[in-house]
């Protein structure tokens, strides 16, 4: 759907870097400056547009059977309207999975999510909505969805 104009500036870093043929160690920012451009008195920031997105990790492989990955990300505080007298905090999360090639067509996983248990939300909105009993135009309101607690997964992975 159109909206209104806008302009987005910035800069994005990708850095890989190999020290042994088993570990990868990676990162990617983005700083970003997003506004509208049309002058309207409502506000010039564009909504859900961070102006920091940050993501870090080491991933293992090639180490014999094992494998695995530790992941941090980042979502910068954001507008979420264009006068920006309403932001989301943003959100950060670590997540962890470690894995056992038991064979060629066999392998073993655990995942954890969210390992440092973050009460951040992932996402949140504001806007208007009614709920029975609320006057006839609605409720202006932050609406959010949490991040997931701390969480596991098992997986087990068979090739045929």
């Amino acid at each position: 759907e159109a909206g209104r104009p806008g302009r987005r500036q910035g800069l994005e870093v990708t850095g890989q870097y190999r020290p042994f043929r088993w570990i990868e160690l990676n990162a990617n920012i983005a700083l970003s400056r997003a506004r509208y451009t049309d002058g309207d008195p409502a506000g010039s920031h564009i909504e859900d547009a961070p102006a920091f997105v940050a993501s870090a990790g080491m991933l293992v492989d090639n180490l014999g059977p094992w494998f695995g990955a530790l992941v941090f990300r980042e979502l910068g505080s954001h507008a979420l309207i264009p006068d920006n007298s309403v932001r989301s905090a943003g959100y950060r999360e670590v997540n962890l999975n470690i894995g056992y090639k038991v064979n060629p067509k066999l392998r073993v996983q655990l995942d954890i999510f969210n390992l440092t248990n973050s009460k951040d939300n992932a996402a949140e909105y504001f806007y208007t909505d009614r709920l029975r009993g609320e006057p006839a135009d609605g409720v202006e309101d932050l609406h959010f969805h949490p991040l997931e607690p701390i969480s596991a997964r098992l997986a087990v992975t068979a090739l045929f």
